[in-house]
């Protein structure tokens, strides 16, 4: 019990960001989910379905590709390699097509006592919205988005960050690309520099 207590308490911290980047006007939090990958290096499958295509394949690769350049400049932050068998992968991408889909819907597993290590995610795309096929630009931001998720933040409460919970219809639409700001990136810098304290793993939480 104490233990699941522990793992609660760490799932509910909260990062305050009211003094970053200028927005002195009002205090803005990014909630994290309190773990991270304790690995150099995060596996990553783009799982093969009738929804993939070659664009699409690109696309996700793009927004894997944005958030190593935002994880090589952070302390103990690992990085995301495409691997193609499913047994090697911490991190599955699926793309799936219908309304009764989500748009995005990130999945994770973590393990330890404090439950502060994350073991495994899988990751739903959808490619359409309201029965339209969402552009190039919407796909790349939504998997960013749940990529955000699968590497240790929640959601931000500025419309202007990539972890904000709503995506615009429009943006989705057309060549709008939603990238990951500045809080996002202090998101993770706030994660990953304390990884390297996470105990050793032995109990297993599961986080939706």
């Amino acid at each position: 019990m104490k233990s699941l207590l522990r793992a609660a308490v760490v799932l509910c911290v909260l990062l305050c960001l009211g003094a970053l980047d200028g927005r002195m006007s009002q205090a803005n939090t990014l909630d994290l989910l309190g773990a991270g990958w304790n690995k150099s290096q995060v596996t990553v499958l783009i799982k093969d379905s009738e929804q993939l295509t070659q664009q699409t394949m690109l696309d996700v690769t793009a927004a894997v590709n944005d958030w190593n350049e935002v994880l090589a400049g952070i302390e103990n932050a690992p990085v995301l390699t495409l691997v193609d068998d499913a047994k090697k992968a911490d991190i599955v991408i699926i793309i799936r097509t219908g309304d009764r889909y989500a748009l995005g819907q990130t999945l994770t597993r973590t393990v330890g006592r404090s439950g502060c290590s994350l073991r495994s995610a899988f990751i739903q795309l959808n490619g359409e919205v309201l029965g339209q096929k969402i552009s190039s630009a919407g796909l790349r931001s939504v998997a960013r988005h749940e990529l955000g998720h699968a590497l240790g933040l929640r959601h931000s409460d500025d419309p202007s960050d990539l972890m904000y919970p709503l995506f615009d219809y429009h943006d989705l639409l057309l060549d709008e690309d939603v990238i990951i700001s500045d809080y996002d990136r202090d998101g993770i810098g706030a994660i990953y520099p304390l990884q390297k304290h996470c105990p050793v793993p032995d109990f297993l939480f599961w986080d939706e």
